[in-house]
């Protein structure tokens, strides 16, 4: 019987997790002959644990998460490809809803998660999620299109979750120059969802059906440690903005292009500000947000962009507008030899 869901987990050195990602897809109510479950991972462990289970291994020596993408994808036998990080865990009944809502004509689909600790507990994180989820998404799905995310694509951003993200396998290989490209995980969930507002709509569920495991192994690690919290948060800004660069440089990204140059701005702005006061050595410190910005605004008012230093301190919705807007009439000239050059 042909799968209709191919269920691809990544997984890069970190191994203490992988068995519980993979139980967890293991565990489904939808019928084990209606879904596969393929592996990529850059090690040899575990592979006759996961063919006891029927579950492809696939060892790459590939370092970038998008090409590890690429490799299930090609070796999918699903109409549908649900992505899991090896850190996550989907709930019991995801992929009967994945089933379902698929035989919709989707291109995209991405359900609500819940932050959970190590000990799977909910995080403090969860209930600021649920409050703006429930503020952009009252329904339990809902439908949204290229035009939906460009007039607020960080705050989307903020709430999307790569292993919240199915996409149709054909919709998902159209890309992979662009995502064989993508080294690094940040951002990887934004990129994930404007892949099918490209081709066409996005389904947001409103339903948690993912466990987000928050740990000191995460792209963002939880630290107590200013400095590597700044650090981190600086190669995070660097490698999403480098991300983002390669989207636009790829030139498939047309519907899209808009929301993929503001997740572009905002990062390479706070990557740059953070090198050029050293956030990004040992040198750093823990700064404020209105320190930030006003320094952001400082460094910026004889370039042009102070409109993103303000948004900084405004409302999310405020911020976006400005963001988006300013960068399609002013920014996007003088910043077009900088896109080819880096």
């Amino acid at each position: 019987m042909k799968q209709s869901i191919s269920v691809i987990i990544t997984a890069h050195d970190r191994k203490e997790y992988l068995k519980d990602a993979v139980n967890s897809v293991l565990n489904q109510t939808l019928d084990r002959d209606n879904y596969e479950v393929i592996v990529v991972k850059n090690y040899g462990d575990y592979d006759d644990w996961l063919a006891e289970r029927r579950v492809k291994s696939i060892v790459t020596q590939e370092v970038g998460v998008g090409a590890d993408y690429v490799i299930g994808a090609e070796e999918a036998k699903g109409d549908v490809i649900s992505f899991l990080d090896d850190d996550d865990l989907f709930l019991p009944y995801k992929l009967e809803i994945v089933n379902h809502v698929f035989k919709n004509d989707i291109i995209g689909y991405h359900n609500e998660m819940t932050p959970v600790d190590e000990g799977m507990r909910p995080l403090r994180l969860n209930e600021l999620r649920k409050q703006a989820a429930s503020r952009l998404f009252p329904d339990e799905i809902t439908l949204i299109d290229a035009g939906f995310i460009s007039k607020r694509p960080l705050e989307i951003g903020f709430l999307v979750n790569s292993s919240s993200v199915c996409i149709r396998r054909e919709s998902l290989l159209l890309f992979k120059d662009a995502l064989k490209k993508v080294i690094k995980n940040a951002s990887i969930d934004a990129i994930l969802i404007l892949l099918p507002l490209e081709e066409g709509n996005l389904a947001i569920d409103n339903r948690r059906l993912t466990l987000f495991r928050v740990h000191n192994k995460s792209t963002l690690p939880v630290t107590v440690d200013p400095t590597k919290y700044i650090r981190d948060r600086y190669y995070y800004f660097y490698h999403a903005s480098m991300n983002f660069k390669i989207l636009l440089d790829s030139q498939k990204f047309i519907k899209t292009r808009d929301s993929v140059l503001a997740f572009y701005i905002q990062n390479r702005i706070h990557s740059r500000f953070m090198e050029l006061k050293g956030w990004n050595t040992d040198r750093a410190s823990l700064p404020t947000s209105l320190k930030e910005s006003l320094y952001l605004m400082k460094i910026n008012r004889r370039r042009g962009e102070w409109l993103t230093s303000i948004g900084s301190l405004l409302p999310l919705s405020i911020k976006e507008m400005l963001l988006v807007q300013y960068a399609k009439r002013r920014l996007i000239p003088r910043m077009s030899y900088n896109l080819s050059t880096g």
